[in-house]
C-alpha cells in the first residue's frame, strides 16, 4: 500500500535542539496558554485517593483527566504552582514549564 504515518517525537526534537531553542520555544508555549489563546478541556479533576474509582465517569468526558497533588484538592488543578478551582469545563493550563 506505500502508506506511512508518523508522529511528532517529542524526545527526539528535545535532544536534537539547542537548550536555547527549547527554551524559546517552552516560553511560547506558556505565554499562550497564560494568555488563553491555547486551553484545554478539563473534565474532571480527582484527588489521587478518588483517582481509581473515578477514572471511568472522568474517562467518558470529553476532556483531560487532572489527578490532584494532595488529600482535599479534588476540583482544583495546579497552574504554574497556584492551586486554582476551575471556573468552567476549559481552563487554561501550562505544562509545568513555569
Amino acid at each position: 500500500m506505500g502508506k506511512r504515518i508518523e508522529g511528532f517525537w517529542l524526545t527526539r526534537w528535545f535532544a536534537e535542539m539547542p537548550r536555547e531553542k527549547i527554551a524559546e520555544t517552552v516560553q511560547a508555549v506558556q505565554t499562550r496558554f497564560i494568555k488563553g489563546t491555547w486551553s484545554t478541556q478539563v473534565s474532571e479533576t480527582l484527588s489521587l485517593e478518588e483517582a481509581l474509582n473515578g477514572l471511568p465517569r472522568a474517562l467518558s468526558g470529553t476532556g483531560k483527566m487532572f489527578i490532584a497533588p494532595g488529600p482535599g484538592l479534588a476540583g482544583y488543578a495546579s497552574v504554574c504552582g497556584q492551586v486554582r478551582r476551575p471556573s468552567t469545563s476549559t481552563m487554561s493550563y501550562s505544562p509545568g514549564f513555569c
